[in-house]
């Protein structure tokens, strides 16, 4: 489950994993793991194919319902969201 504090430990290496891996804090890879780190990703690149145009309408309804399930709160769907809109982050696609 994605929660505020994973996402913010997420953005505080822009999504670099390999920087998190190199300089993170135990006490940072004790709060999320790398599943955690590639379903943020993952749930990212969903957010940008949707907003792009490029997602057929099951796969829109499978991924909203993918982030329904594995975020915590409509709060934190929106911050992805805004996270995907925002930022640069090392995404699949540009």
């Amino acid at each position: 489950m994605i929660n505020k504090e994973k996402l913010d430990i997420y953005n505080s290496y822009n999504g670099q994993i390999d920087k998190w891996a190199c300089v993170g804090s135990n006490e940072q890879k004790l709060k999320i793991e790398t599943d955690d780190w590639f379903l943020i990703g993952a749930l990212l690149q969903d957010i940008r194919l949707i907003e792009r145009g490029v997602a057929s309408y099951a796969y829109k309804v499978y991924a909203e319902k993918n982030m329904r399930e594995n975020c915590e709160s409509e709060e934190l769907i929106f911050e992805l969201k805004k996270m995907a809109r925002n930022r640069n982050f090392e995404l699949l696609i540009p």
